[in-house]
């Protein structure tokens, strides 16, 4: 084929594609001309930015600001943004039916009034970006669900849905939004309650959750200040009680009882109301303020309502009341340590003899760092820290901090202190526990925010009371915080690092069990089957592996002694039995493991040889190690003649 013919063939394909195309493009064109041209509102939702509507005695302007929409009356009413967008929805979608021209309705000798039109029914006006339409909706249409409109612009008589008039409201409340708050819970930063006789509470957000301010100073429970949002944000109006005239002058057809000013009347000026709630916001934002007052008479479920800077009063239910009657005990956190188990990397605890310093390291675990360097015992805190971080405050007590003594606190048996960050001196001088009190040297007492002190537990042992060195107040709590600590919380053996050997079996060589003179040696050999060390006996495999498992990691119960001067105490001047462990990468290098004989508590001690920790195993997993290794090997057949 030719170049040129290609070419010629190549331009009539984009003439064609260019003539579908354009053909298509012309007739969507006229497909959506067409659905414009059959639209009774020539608007889309998306640009209509007001909408006033008079039906009956209903007056009402709707205006849409930054994304709300609002009545211009009553004063600073929100309208529902639901009826608005349904009643706008409905006249961008309705359709004209029919269309009467001027010239037909001549024709028929009709007039406005024949249609409804000379005395409408409704009257409708949407803003939208190019100007006004006005809707004006007259008779129902003698067939179907229709009724008779015309645009004011307009000569024509155009049939359209009734439901047009169905969705216009009768009355203003209709488009009145019910929630009484404005907005959004998240966004408060301050919260004020004052309730008549019940004094004033104030809490305020910040970086790390909510606190109370007044009366007290002290950390809130955020999930129950956040309850007592999520009240008022879900506050309904029950009834539009009262609203303010539409001019000053105006005939008052909704007057408050008895005559007098609203507030007074309704029990909901500032000094006179049964409970007020102030919302702070971020300072862009102004605050906000609820009164309730009295109880509705017709009503017994509820009480009158106001917003500050508003006239309208509202009905709500009752119930409010009893959400805000709350003390700032029911509001604190019962958290002893606000923080969670996997945040803490120092754990200190401290009493008038010392002070006991844990840290945790991402990539080494838990470390005594006083009073000695060890390796704690990563399990061991992990239960600490996750126990104390569970504990709960049981009862707030109101007391002053002079009654110390009452409680235990004036000479406190241990303090506690769980803490994120790992400062660079964490180690003050033991204070004494009132923060008053001067630290040794005549030097002023260090505060340490969130530096717990129990007390003694009460005489029943089941509650303990304690209180934050930074703080005044007294709480109480179960005595199983105390219990936590164990009976000598400041002793580093609970805390030390409880493995006593720790092998990768297969660096294991030789196993070797027994008591002096009987010992049973086993060895692995080329093929890494386990063979008997002593002629004429064979290697139990099952009882290899079962010692092996036993100390590939094995536990202690607890530490019984570090470098204690007589081993014999523990049965282990003169060992019950040894497990020596020959291992492989280090030539010569060997564990063996001694056990005692004695029994203390039931348990048996045991310790590395060559390192001065006395560890108590209990007396099964010590007979795990025990085992016999090896048999005597069956005797040869007998030679046949």
């Amino acid at each position: 084929m030719k170049a040129r013919t290609t070419l010629c063939l190549l331009a009539a394909v984009c003439a064609v594609g260019a003539a579908v195309w354009l053909t298509e493009k012309r007739d969507s064109s006229t497909d959506r001309s067409r659905e414009r041209e059959t639209r009774l509102i020539r608007l889309a939702p998306s640009d209509i930015r007001r909408i006033e509507i008079a039906r009956g005695d209903l007056q009402a302007d709707c205006m849409r600001a930054d994304g709300d929409w609002r009545l211009a009356w009553p004063p600073g009413a929100r309208a529902d943004e639901k009826e608005i967008e349904e009643i706008i929805g409905t006249l961008c979608a309705a359709e004209r039916r029919e269309v009467i021209t001027a010239s037909q309705r001549r024709r028929r000798e009709l007039s406005w009034a024949d249609y409804g039109l000379a005395q409408p029914r409704a009257r409708v006006a949407v803003h939208g970006p190019s100007g006004v339409e006005r809707l004006i909706l007259g008779a129902d249409a003698p067939l179907g669900d229709g009724i008779f409109a015309r645009l004011a612009r307009e000569s024509a008589v155009i049939a359209t849905a009734r439901r047009v008039l169905d969705v216009l409201p009768a009355e203003i409340n209709v488009l009145r939004d019910r929630a009484v708050m404005e907005g959004d819970a998240a966004r408060v930063t301050r919260l004020e309650i004052s309730r008549a006789g019940a004094g004033f509470l104030q809490i305020a957000r910040s970086a790390c959750g909510w606190f109370i301010q007044q009366p007290i100073a002290a950390r809130a429970d955020d999930r129950a200040v956040q309850a007592l949002l999520d009240a008022l944000y879900g506050l309904r109006v029950r009834q539009f009680v009262w609203d303010p005239p539409r001019a000053p002058d105006a005939a008052e057809t909704n007057a408050p009882p008895a005559g007098g000013k609203v507030v007074e009347a309704f029990g909901l000026a500032p000094d006179e109301a049964v409970a007020r709630v102030g919302l702070g916001f971020a300072p862009a934002e102004a605050p906000r303020e609820l009164f309730l007052g009295r109880a509705v008479p017709t009503d017994g479920a509820a009480v009158y309502a106001r917003l500050g800077g508003a006239q309208s009063v509202y009905a709500v239910e009752r119930g409010i009341l009893d959400t805000l009657a709350v003390s700032a005990n029911d509001l604190r956190d019962r958290r002893l340590f606000p923080i969670e188990p996997w945040q803490v990397n120092l754990v200190r605890l401290e009493s008038r003899a010392g002070a006991l310093v844990m840290h945790r390291a991402a990539d080494a675990g838990w470390t005594i760092a006083e009073p000695v360097k060890w390796k704690a015992d990563d399990r061991t805190l992990a239960a600490l820290v996750a126990g104390l971080a569970a504990a709960r405050i049981a009862r707030f007590v109101d007391h002053a901090r002079t009654n110390l003594v009452e409680f235990g606190l004036a000479d406190p048996i241990v303090g506690a202190q769980l803490r994120e960050e790992i400062p660079s001196s964490d180690r003050p001088a033991v204070l004494a526990p009132d923060a008053a009190a001067g630290a040794a040297d005549g030097q002023p007492a260090r505060k340490r925010p969130g530096f717990l002190w129990f007390g003694n537990p009460s005489p029943e042992g089941d509650a303990v009371f304690a209180r934050f060195e930074d703080a005044p107040y007294v709480f109480e709590v179960p005595a199983d915080a105390l219990r936590l600590l164990g009976p000598a919380p400041l002793d580093p053996k609970a805390y030390r690092d409880r493995t006593v050997l720790a092998l990768t079996a297969e660096n294991v060589r030789s196993i070797t069990i027994g008591p002096a003179g009987r010992e049973q040696t086993v060895e692995r050999a080329t093929n890494g089957a386990w063979v008997a060390a002593a002629p004429g006996r064979e290697a139990l495999p099952a009882a290899v592996e079962s010692v092996l498992f036993a100390a590939a990691n094995l536990r202690a119960a607890a530490i019984e002694a570090i470098d204690a001067p007589d081993p014999g105490a523990y049965g282990l001047a003169k060992p019950a039995a040894t497990v020596t462990f020959g291992l492989s990468g280090q030539e010569g290098i060997r564990k063996t493991l001694l056990i005692g004989s004695a029994s203390r508590a039931g348990k048996i001690c045991v310790m590395v040889q060559g390192v001065g920790v006395i560890f108590a195993l209990d007396a099964g997993t010590a007979a795990k190690l025990t085992v016999d290794l090896t048999r005597p090997s069956p005797a040869p057949p007998p030679a046949q003649e």
